[in-house]
């Protein structure tokens, strides 16, 4: 029993010096690009615990750019899953951090092992979590803001009521892509596990707050019962959400999210119930655009990446594609029954064909109403999209026309 207290009292004082290493290197570093890597420039490194085998935080120093930080993830079981997952995100236009796959090489491994180690003892950890039997290297973009938890999380957003329905807004967002793609790794909605917030963070561009995905992956259900036991999850959750507001709150849903983000931040920190069912909806509606419009190729494309990179068979996909493809059918399939159907489907054909994205840039749109109503003068068509979409840099054509048409 002491010998078992004395490795936790080990573990945790290991990650205890990690993590003040990473807020170090943060509070002085830059995100280095995934896809610009130069190896002459590797620094030091340190080894951050955590997920299935934890990842290696590298520093460059160059000549140029000095203190640039990226994590380096060994590729094991759910590499073909998590690749995927980058590349649907990407097509969505979805904020994950990105993805770049290596394959290991000598020099790499070399290099690796020839950097400073800024924890002594994370030797080990660098032999036998990061580089022992690894065929490939996940070059995962370094987020630069705070993980969802601790006192850094909750300052932020202190008397700053808007970032607070921003964050949630754009967590529903994130919350429905893993929907799509059975992520049960992080928001607790459908899944009856306690989530990992973790893998919800914040990122700050010019400024301002972005919720950023991390650790997400398509995990397929060999299971024709699993499967479809899933599905029917996903069209009550759904037909939730469409739902009034206090039966959403008590629904198992939002009672999973918000007994997750209790428990880690003892009333610090709340669910904005209103913001998140938004955002929720938004994401849904856009996905189920996007799958009568190009979503498909997409997918097809990106199983012939990852089949390509890993150098597989596309059949080895099959179980992964299997699920998006069940998900975006029921998605699209429910949306449209709930509130789609409203639009005039010309109406509706006539965007898809000139806007698969499915989005219309602010200045886009307050032209394009100007031009249908002459008498509505250019300022006059901002405030209303003000109104409505208030923050938004893109207007989600879906959301437009459910504004437009939704309410006959």
């Amino acid at each position: 029993s002491q010998v078992k207290w004395s490795e936790r009292q080990k573990v945790r004082v290991e990650r205890l010096l990690s993590f003040s290493v990473v807020q170090q290197w943060r509070a002085a570093g830059q995100s280095c690009s995934v896809d610009a890597v130069n190896w002459d420039d590797l620094d030091s490194v340190v080894y951050v615990a955590g997920g299935s085998g934890g990842v290696l935080l590298v520093r460059f120093n160059g000549a140029e750019k000095s203190g640039q930080l990226l994590c380096v993830k060994p590729q094991r079981l759910e590499a073909k899953g998590e690749l995927l997952a980058s590349l649907l995100a990407d097509a969505l236009e979805i904020r994950t951090a990105r993805l770049q796959i290596l394959p290991v090489s000598e020099e790499i491994r070399s290099r690796l092992r020839k950097a400073k180690l800024e924890i002594g003892d994370h030797q080990l950890h660098l032999e036998k979590k990061i580089l022992a039997d690894a065929k490939y290297l996940g070059l995962v973009e370094f987020v630069q803001g705070p993980i969802k938890e601790g006192e850094d999380f909750v300052g932020h957003f202190r008397n700053r009521d808007d970032d607070v329905e921003r964050f949630w807004g754009q967590a529903g967002r994130l919350a429905a892509f893993d929907c799509l793609i059975n992520n049960l790794d992080r928001l607790p909605l459908i899944w009856e596990n306690d989530g990992n917030l973790k893998n919800l963070m914040m990122d700050f561009p010019e400024g301002k707050l972005s919720v950023v995905g991390i650790d997400q992956a398509v995990r397929g259900i060999s299971s024709e019962t699993g499967l479809a036991k899933y599905l029917c999850s996903l069209q009550e959750l759904l037909r939730a959400v469409w739902g009034a507001d206090e039966p959403w709150l008590r629904s198992s849903f939002f009672q999973r999210i918000s007994s997750a983000i209790e428990v880690n931040f003892q009333g610090d920190f709340s669910v904005h119930a209103v913001s998140f069912k938004r955002g929720l909806q938004q994401a849904f509606r856009l996905l189920a655009w996007r799958w009568s419009c190009d979503l498909r190729s997409s997918l097809d494309e990106s199983v012939e990446k990852v089949a390509a990179v890993f150098s597989c068979k596309e059949d080895e996909l099959r179980l992964h594609q299997g699920l998006v493809e069940a998900a975006a059918t029921t998605i699209t399939e429910e949306v449209q029954k709930l509130e789609m159907n409203k639009i005039p489907k010309h109406m509706a054909d006539a965007f898809r064909k000139l806007l698969p994205r499915g989005l219309f840039g602010r200045d886009q749109l307050t032209l394009l109403l100007h031009l249908l109503d002459s008498e509505l003068e250019m300022s006059q068509a901002k405030e209303f999209l003000d109104r409505f979409f208030p923050g938004d840099e893109d207007i989600s054509c879906p959301d437009f026309l459910q504004l437009l048409f939704g309410a006959g």
